[in-house]
Order: structure tokens, then C-alpha cells, then sequence
């Protein structure tokens, strides 16, 4: 009989679960989507976040570099000008050499007059230089710009840094032959103020004279700058990104569409103008900023959000930027938004069905539960005590039928050759076949398989045993003693075995090690048996390692699926059925492996072999300590 407190508790048994995991189930999701919302939303900040930052890092990176070439470039200016001067003087200095040299016979006066004709017409940097000439006192010989002053003195002519320009390069040529020269002078058209030149001269000793050219180091310098704007103006980048340049006026320089060149720009008719860029040329040579502002994209023809980078170049007061355009990031987001949609609604939907199936399993359990409750309440002691001693006996049978299972397991070949020897006996007598020899084999096989059986009870009964004696044998030998007890199913599936003797040897248990071997060989072989293989291999490799003794065996039974190869020393762990495995014979290898100090491990391996890649499991065993290693 159920006393009230009993079916109250059953009552709560059957009802309260269901209860709970209804309110759970409503909570859980509740907060299941509030969490996946928040991580929705975080998600997506983090992909704009990290693309602004990303994009913006690249178009620092490239305006710094680009502005640090043109600083290189400008600080070589004076160094190319130079270089681009000599080498004019040397060439009209070897032309007038030459003159001199094919009219010796003439007077210097004739020779004067052909060498100053043949530097005359001569021009170059864009038509701005020319070459002139003065005796050593300092007459004008050739001044093609200004040809009539040629014939006049200028020894004490000054530029107006107070420099007397023709005497100080007359003393420079007459003291090193030749060498630069800075002065002022006034430019073509310009008869009001003079600007810094820099020119090069050379004494020519035969005349009596010296020869230079001189160039305005601005003017160079505008060349060098058209020169950087029309290179960049075709360079891009990155995400196909451009660079564009404008001026301290706004007037655009360089830009990937040549036709906005010489136009405003937008970035300085922006917020810019007013606010900004007298700002952005306070600032340190390094410090630049970022604009967001809207820009006609070509592709699309039409205004989107750009940010650009600006970097000021102080000496030419240029200002240097490059950007990017904000609908990829548009983009971007809208793909990882479809994403995590799709992902929040799988993860709800699986929120449902693990909560629902959870419910449906409480209530049948609390029900079942109630039911066995209510059934069997008054015999609940009793039945405790007959679980303990059903408990007691089953541990006991497990030690004992693992055991059995284990001695089983490798009586399975030994009887197998008995039956097959005895039956083939058998049938060659009923057939009057037989002779001595082939009784003499077939007692022989029956004989070595009992004595097999025998030792396999000694060595599993003494496994566990502390006086096991260690013998010294060849390792070579064992394992082809192994091989000869599994001979005739080799031969039947076609199975070849590659393996080249070795005189290693080993002190240790041998039948033990024969009991591992076996295993191996047992797997290998059920493997290629199934296979469809033209050419069924097992190979054997045995090697002495710095510690002891490496062993391999492979096959190209095309491996073991990855998800399993881990499990595979587990105990009761087979993948055959319960018929032809029983998932010991691995567990018992790694035991009597691992007891001797070695270790086994199993991977899968590819190779080759006769011209040929295969694939397949590779066991590998080391037996350690090399005290206990002998080669002959």
C-alpha cells in the first residue's frame, strides 16, 4: 500500500521535470536569442571596426612611403643637377677638344671661333641650358643667351650676394682644372631679380680659357617635381587605390584621372579648406590626418563616403593623400550580416529541438519512473541487496571471461591449422594418398600448433608473473616464425610480405613479442583480404635506433579512417564484427609492449614502391633500452 507522502512524491515525480523544463526551455531560449543578438551585434562592429582600421593602416602606410621617396628625391636634387651639368661640360669639353686637335694648323683665334659655332645651337634640360666661354681675364667668349655681351669683361661683374661669379670661376678652374660653382644670376626675360644658380666649369689650357654651363636650381627642381607628378599619377596600389597631390592652393598636381589636373580639388574645397589644412601644415613632418568626406566613385557614378589620408610636404607645400571608399565595407558587412542570420537562426532553431527533445525524454522518464516507483516500492531493499551481489558475481566473471577472451583470441589460427591438417589427413587417407612424408608434415603442423596452444595458456598465465626469464634472440627470426603460422591464409588472399633479414637481436620474451607480431599481421592481412588490390603488400622494416630497436609494419590497405585511428588500442575496441573481432588482441599488444619499457603507435602512411605510390596503416614498435641490444 502507497501512503499519501508516497503519491505526492510521485505525483511530483510525474509533473515537476515537466514544469521545469518548460520554464527552462522559455528562459533558455529567451536568453539563447538576447545572447545571440548581442553577439550579432558585436560581431559587426568588430568587421567595420577592424575594415576601417585595416584600410586606413594601408593608406598611411602608402602616403608615408610616397612622401618619404619625394623627401629622398628632393634631397637629391642639387646631387642630380650636379652630376646632369658635369657630364654636359665634359662632353662640350671634348667637342672643343677634338676642334682643337684637327685644326692645330689654324690659329687659336680660328679654332676659338669653330669651338664657340659648335656650342652655340647647343641646348638641353628642356631648352634651358647652354654653354658659355671666358679667356682667363675674364672677357665673354660664347653667351648665347645674351650674345651681345659676348666680347665683354666681366672679372668684376658681382651677383647680388656681392660674389664676383667670373673671377672666382676662373680662379677655381686655373687652381683644380675644374669643379662647381653657386651663384645669381638673372634668368631669361627677367631683368629685376636674379636667382641661385649652380654651374660647373673646365679650364681649357690650349685657348687659354674655360668652359661651363650653369642651371637655376628651381627651374631643375620644377623638372624633378613634373617628373614625381607624372609618375604617380599613373601609380596604384593595394585595391587598385591612387595617390593624388594638390598644391597650397588646392589646384590638383597628380590624380589617377589626368583630366581633374589642374582643376580644385574636392578634398580642399571640402571642410578643409577652412578648418583643416592650416592645421594639417602646423603639424610634424610624420602627423597627417584623416578626411571622410563624398566622392563620385567612376564605377558607379555616383557621390559615396570616401577617407582619405592627408599628408603635408612642407617644402614644396604640397599636400599628399590617398583613400578608399566605404561601400566595399557596405559590402562586407551586409555578407557577414546574411551570415550570422543564417547562423542565429540555425542555432535557434537547434535551441528549440534540444530543449523540446529534452522535455519529451523528461516526461517519459518521470513517468516510467513513477510507474517503477509505484510497482515496485515496497520490494526497494530487497532488490538493492540482490543488485550488490549480482554486482559482486559479474565482477568476478569479468576478470575471469577476460582471461578466457584473451586465450581465446589467440587460439583461434592454432585450431584452425589442427582442423585443416587433421581434415586433410583424413581426406588424403580415405583417397590412398598418403604417405610418410606427408603424415610425417601434417603430424608435424598439429604438433607445433598444440605446442603453440600450450605455450599460449604458459605465456598468458605467466603475463602477470615477476619471474619470467629474458632469452637473447634474432628479431629477424621471430617474426618469420610468426609468418610460418600464418602462412597458408597469406597465401590464400595473395598477400606478399616484404622483408629483408636482419641479424639484429633483442633480449627479451620472444613469444610474447610473437603474440604482438601476430596481432599485427592478423589485422593486416583481414584488411588486404577485403580490399580489391591488384597487388596485396605487408612490408616488414626492422632498424636499430640510438635507443634501441624500431620495428615497422605497413600495408597498402588504403589506412584507417582518422576519426577511429586513436581508439584503436582501446579495449573491446574492433572494427570488425562480433564474430571475427573481439577487440582484444590490439589492447593485449600495447599491454605486453608497454610492460617491456617500448611503446607501439599507429599511423597511416604513404610511400612507394616499384615506381607506384601506395597508402596504408603503419604500426611501429621500439623496443627500448640499448644495453639490451646486440648487432652481429
Amino acid at each position: 500500500m502507497i501512503s499519501k507522502d508516497d503519491k505526492k512524491l510521485l505525483l511530483s515525480i510525474k509533473f515537476m521535470p515537466f514544469i521545469i523544463m518548460c520554464v527552462i526551455a522559455i528562459l533558455g531560449t529567451i536568453v539563447a536569442l538576447y545572447i545571440n543578438q548581442v553577439n550579432f551585434d558585436k560581431e559587426i562592429d568588430k568587421v567595420k571596426s577592424l575594415y576601417l582600421k585595416n584600410e586606413k593602416q594601408v593608406i598611411k602606410q602608402e602616403v608615408l612611403k610616397i612622401r618619404n621617396n619625394i623627401y629622398n628625391e628632393q634631397k637629391l636634387t642639387e646631387e642630380k643637377l650636379k652630376k646632369n651639368i658635369k657630364e654636359k661640360v665634359t662632353n662640350a669639353y671634348a667637342i672643343v677638344s677634338n676642334l682643337y686637335e684637327q685644326n692645330k694648323h689654324k690659329s687659336k683665334k680660328e679654332i676659338l671661333k669653330l669651338s664657340t659655332d659648335a656650342l652655340r645651337n647647343v641646348h638641353f634640360n628642356d631648352n634651358r641650358g647652354y654653354f658659355f666661354m671666358y679667356d682667363m681675364k675674364g672677357t665673354a667668349l660664347l653667351l648665347p643667351p645674351r650674345k651681345e655681351l659676348e666680347g665683354t669683361n666681366f672679372l668684376n661683374f658681382q651677383d647680388i650676394k656681392g660674389a664676383f661669379t667670373v673671377r672666382d670661376m676662373r680662379d677655381l678652374t686655373l687652381q683644380n682644372g675644374e669643379g662647381f660653382y653657386t651663384w645669381w644670376w638673372y634668368k631669361p626675360n627677367e631683368k629685376k631679380q636674379q636667382s641661385k644658380k649652380i654651374g660647373f666649369a673646365k679650364y681649357f689650357a690650349p685657348l687659354n680659357c674655360f668652359i661651363g654651363t650653369g642651371e637655376y636650381f628651381e627651374d631643375y627642381e620644377e623638372s624633378i617635381k613634373r617628373s614625381i607628378t607624372k609618375r604617380l599619377s599613373l601609380y596604384t596600389y593595394g585595391k587598385n587605390y591612387y595617390i593624388f597631390i594638390f598644391d597650397k592652393n588646392g589646384t590638383l598636381i597628380s590624380h589617377q584621372n589626368t583630366n581633374l589636373i589642374g582643376t580644385q580639388s574636392v578634398v580642399y574645397n571640402g571642410v578643409i579648406k577652412d578648418e583643416f589644412l592650416s592645421d594639417l601644415f602646423k603639424m610634424q613632418e610624420d602627423d597627417g590626418m584623416f578626411y571622410q568626406y563624398l566622392y563620385s566613385k567612376t564605377k558607379i557614378g555616383k557621390d559615396i563616403n570616401k577617407v582619405s589620408y592627408l599628408l603635408p610636404h612642407k617644402k614644396w607645400e604640397w599636400t599628399i593623400g590617398s583613400g578608399f571608399y566605404t561601400d566595399d565595407l557596405n559590402s562586407i558587412v551586409q555578407k557577414k550580416k546574411e551570415e550570422l542570420t543564417k547562423k542565429n537562426h540555425e542555432n535557434t532553431i537547434n535551441i528549440i529541438m534540444v530543449f523540446f527533445l529534452l522535455l519529451v525524454i523528461v516526461i517519459i522518464f518521470s513517468f516510467m519512473m513513477s510507474y517503477m516507483i509505484e510497482r515496485r516500492f515496497e520490494h526497494y531493499k530487497r532488490r538493492v541487496e540482490e543488485k550488490d551481489q549480482l554486482l559482486a558475481q559479474q565482477s568476478k566473471m569479468a576478470a575471469m571471461g577476460e582471461m578466457i577472451e584473451n586465450i581465446a583470441h589467440q587460439w583461434r589460427q592454432p585450431l584452425s591449422i589442427i582442423s585443416t591438417a587433421s581434415s586433410g589427413l583424413k581426406v588424403q587417407q580415405e583417397f590412398d594418398m598418403m604417405t610418410e612424408d606427408i603424415l610425417r608434415n601434417g603430424l608435424d603442423n598439429i604438433s607445433e600448433s598444440v605446442d603453440y596452444l600450450s605455450t599460449t595458456i604458459d605465456d598468458f598465465r605467466n603475463f602477470y608473473k615477476k619471474d619470467k626469464i629474458k632469452k637473447l634472440f634474432n628479431i629477424s627470426q621471430t617474426i618469420q616464425k610468426t609468418i610460418s603460422l600464418l602462412h597458408s591464409k597469406f597465401k590464400k588472399h595473395n598477400i606478399e610480405l616484404v622483408m629483408e633479414n636482419s641479424e639484429i637481436e633483442y633480449l627479451g620474451l620472444q613469444n610474447e613479442l610473437i603474440q604482438v607480431f601476430m596481432n599485427i599481421l592478423s589485422n593486416a592481412r583481414d584488411v588486404l583480404k577485403e580490399s580489391n588490390l591488384e597487388k596485396k603488400l605487408i612490408f616488414i622494416d626492422i632498424s636499430k635506433i640510438e635507443d634501441g630497436i624500431q620495428i615497422s609494419f605497413y600495408d597498402n590497405g588504403n589506412g584507417i579512417d582518422e576519426k577511429i585511428i586513436d581508439k584503436l588500442f582501446d579495449y573491446k575496441f574492433t572494427t570488425k564484427s562480433h564474430k571475427n573481432g573481439s577487440g582484444v588482441g590490439l589492447y593485449m599488444s600495447k599491454l605486453i609492449i608497454e610492460k617491456s619499457g617500448g611503446t607501439i603507435t599507429v599511423s597511416n602512411k604513404e610511400y612507394e614502391y616499384e615506381k607506384k605510390k601506395y597508402r596504408g596503416a603503419e604500426f611501429v614498435i621500439i623496443l627500448k633500452n640499448q644495453l639490451n641490444v646486440l648487432e652481429k
